[in-house]
């Protein structure tokens, strides 16, 4: 699965979150040739307007 195909499946929209594996901000250019594996540790930070 790369990240793209992780958005999806969580029905996350990538231009409104940053998302961090093994403690690397990913560039989002990159999420769809990124392949994740078992040991990965991803952190999705979701973007939210307020005021």
């Amino acid at each position: 699965t790369n990240l793209n195909e992780l958005l999806n499946k969580l029905k996350i929209q990538k231009n409104k979150v940053a998302i961090e594996v093994n403690g690397e901000i990913i560039e989002k250019n990159k999420y769809p040739n990124l392949i994740l594996n078992k040991e990965d540790k991803v952190e999705i930070v979701h973007f939210i307007g307020g005021g």
